[in-house]
């Protein structure tokens, strides 16, 4: 990319900044974000870099993210998508705990690039040829199983550890959905023609809110055929 490595970090930082003001509702998933920048990764065979991830034992900052780009990317595109796709990671450690590269990630990447895009007037990417590297195959089963357990005490829903954060506050996820649900319904509303309708609802369907709640799949649908 013929742009400045300052210009790019920037850009990386706006972009994921956005995002997490706009989708991190729980403020102990939002507290403590560090984006660092490496000239290269060493024996990395993906070309997405990956993303780290720690818990700190003190109370006060229950959740620490580290999150790692490159320096340098050869465009606009490669750029975009990788800070979406680590968002992406960020996003689910924050609703559903640990995760895999499978259907549910790729569909979610796919909703969130969708609001960047919009927000920042962006065109969509043209080159997303390797989105999917690191792509595992659909394991949905094993992605409601982690949904009902807590990411931090490894309880099943609803209990937790005497020690968990989550202990006190039941009703976290409750933001967390309402704001996923307006992404998904705006994701619908958005649609420009019969053609992307389409295809936002089947990244509407492959959601875990759409799988999991019989009312906002119900609404979602009603949404989906009044656009039709």
């Amino acid at each position: 990319m013929n742009i400045p490595i300052n210009y790019q970090r920037e850009k990386i930082k706006k972009y994921f900044n956005l995002l997490v003001e706009e989708f991190i509702t729980d403020p102990r998933h939002k507290k403590d974000i560090n984006i660092i920048f490496k000239q290269k990764f060493k024996n990395v065979l993906k070309l997405v870099p990956g993303s780290k991830r720690t818990t700190a034992t003190t109370t006060y900052f229950p959740y620490k993210y580290v999150i790692t780009f490159l320096n340098n990317y050869k465009n606009e595109d490669e750029l975009r998508g990788t800070v979406v796709h680590e968002f992406t990671h960020l996003y689910l450690y924050a609703t559903i705990g640990k995760h895999d590269h499978d259907d549910r990630f790729y569909s979610q990447m796919e909703i969130l690039e969708s609001w960047l895009d919009k927000n920042q007037g962006l065109s969509p990417r043209l080159d997303k040829i390797h989105d999917r590297d690191q792509y595992v195959g659909d394991n949905n089963s094993d992605t409601k199983d982690k949904e009902n357990t807590c990411p931090e005490c490894s309880y099943s829903s609803p209990h937790h550890s005497p020690q968990c954060s989550h202990k006190q506050s039941k009703n976290n996820s409750v933001p967390q959905k309402t704001a996923e649900f307006s992404l998904l319904k705006k994701t619908l509303k958005d649609s420009k023609n019969l053609a992307t309708l389409e295809k936002n609802y089947q990244t509407v369907k492959a959601s875990s809110l759409y799988s999991n709640s019989k009312g906002d799949k119900s609404r979602l649908d009603n949404l989906y055929q009044a656009q039709k």
